[in-house]
C-alpha cells in the first residue's frame, strides 16, 4: 500500500498508486514528509540519504524505457537552474513511465514572499507554462491540471494566489 503524505492526498483523485509501481523523483531529506511510502515505491534524490533508495540526476534516470506504472515528480523542478533543466526532466519522466506521470509544483502568481523564497526555487510555474511544458513541448496527454491548497495555511496560500499545482499526464 502506497502510503500518501497528507499535504499530497489529494493524489489519490487522480491515480491508484497501489495498482502498479512507483517511481518518487527528487526525495529530499530535507523535506522527507514529503515523499510516498510503499513497497511497490523507489525513491531517487541527488545524494544518497536516508529514505533514498537510488542516487540519480532526474535529467538523466538511471533506467530503462517504461520502467514504472506510475512517476511522482514533487517539488523538484522548481529548485532548478533553468526551463531546459525542467525540459529535461518531464523528458526523463516521460521515457520511464508506462502509464501516468503526476508532477506537482508550487504555484506562484503575484506574492513576492521575499529572497529566502526566491533563493530555493529558482524557477516559478504556473498552470499554462506547465501544460505547455508537458503537452505542448514533450507531447503527453494532460488529463488534469490544476491548483490545490488544503487545510488552514493551503486555504491562505490558495486565497494569496499560491498553492500546490498538480498536472497529471500519461503517454499518447
Amino acid at each position: 500500500m502506497v502510503v500518501i503524505p497528507k499535504h499530497l492526498d489529494y493524489l489519490k483523485r487522480f491515480a491508484d498508486l497501489d495498482s502498479g509501481s512507483v517511481l518518487d523523483v527528487g526525495v529530499s531529506s530535507i523535506h522527507p514528509h514529503r515523499s510516498l511510502r510503499g513497497k511497490n515505491v523507489l525513491h531517487l534524490d541527488l545524494e544518497k540519504t536516508p529514505g533514498v533508495d537510488v542516487c540519480g540526476d532526474a535529467r538523466n534516470l538511471p533506467f530503462p524505457r517504461d520502467s514504472f506504472d506510475f512517476v511522482v515528480c514533487s517539488h523538484l523542478l522548481e529548485h532548478l537552474e533553468s526551463y531546459e533543466d525542467a525540459n529535461s526532466v518531464v523528458v526523463e519522466l516521460k521515457r520511464v513511465a508506462r502509464k501516468k506521470i503526476i508532477i506537482v509544483v508550487p504555484e506562484l502568481r503575484e506574492v513576492d514572499l521575499g529572497p529566502a523564497y526566491k533563493n530555493e526555487h529558482k524557477i516559478a510555474f504556473t498552470k499554462y507554462l506547465l501544460v505547455f511544458l508537458a503537452g505542448k513541448i514533450n507531447g503527453l496527454n494532460v488529463e488534469y491540471c490544476g491548483n490545490h491548497s488544503i487545510g488552514f495555511f493551503g486555504g491562505l496560500r490558495g486565497f494569496f494566489g499560491m498553492g500546490d499545482l498538480v498536472c497529471v499526464c500519461s503517454k499518447q
